[in-house]
C-alpha cells in the first residue's frame, strides 16, 4: 500500500504539516509527503482556463493521487473554511477531472490551537471529498494543538489511539505507537 499525505495549507510553519509528518512516520508502509505549495497556480478563473488550459502542476498533483492507495490530508481552518490556497488547487483539479480523489480511501484530519480542532473545515472537507470521489474512512479533529503536540509528537494517548486505529482498520501496521 502506498500512502500519500499532505497538509491543506500553504503556511511554511503549518501545524497541519507537522501532524502529517508525525502520523506518516508512525505507519509501516510506503509513504510520500508532498507540499501543496509545489503545485501553486494562478487563481482559478474560467477566462484563464480558456486562454491557457489546465496548468501542468494540476496534472502532476492528480498523478500523485493516482499513484497512491490512501490519502491522508490534514486541513487548516481559516475563518471556518478551507485555506484559500487549497481551495484554489481543488478548483483547478475539478476542472481537469471531477473525480479528484479517484475513489481512493481518505483519512481526513484537522488541527488548530482551539478546542474544536478545525471541526468546521473537517465537516466541509467530508462533504466535498464525497463529491470528488473520495472514500472517507475516518475524519478526525485534533483540538488544542499546542497542548497535545509536544516534542514533534502527539502526547495524548486517546488521540493517538483514535488516529492510529483508523490505519489499523485498513490493515496498515503501526510503528512503536
Amino acid at each position: 500500500m502506498k500512502v500519500l499525505g499532505f497538509a491543506a495549507s500553504n503556511s511554511k510553519n503549518s501545524i497541519n504539516a507537522k501532524i502529517i509528518e508525525y502520523v506518516l512516520s508512525k505507519i509501516d508502509c510506503k509513504t510520500e509527503i508532498i507540499n501543496i505549495i509545489d503545485y501553486e497556480t494562478s487563481i482559478y478563473s474560467i477566462d484563464s482556463e480558456a486562454e491557457n488550459g489546465i496548468p501542468q502542476k494540476i496534472h502532476e498533483f492528480l498523478a500523485k493521487i493516482s499513484d497512491s492507495d490512501l490519502i491522508v490530508i490534514s486541513h487548516a481552518e481559516h475563518n471556518g473554511n478551507y485555506n484559500v490556497f487549497y481551495k484554489n488547487l481543488i478548483y483547478w483539479c475539478s476542472r481537469a477531472r471531477r473525480d479528484i480523489f479517484q475513489n481512493k480511501k481518505l483519512i481526513l484530519l484537522s488541527t488548530s490551537p482551539g478546542k474544536l480542532g478545525g471541526q468546521n473545515v473537517l465537516d466541509i472537507a467530508k462533504n466535498s471529498a464525497k463529491s470528488f470521489a473520495g472514500d472517507i474512512c475516518e475524519a478526525i479533529p485534533i483540538p488544542n494543538f499546542y497542548d497535545v503536540f509536544v516534542d514533534e509528537k502527539i502526547i495524548d494517548k486517546s488521540m493517538n489511539d483514535n488516529i492510529f486505529n483508523a490505519f489499523k482498520k485498513l490493515d496498515i501496521p503501526i510503528l512503536n505507537n
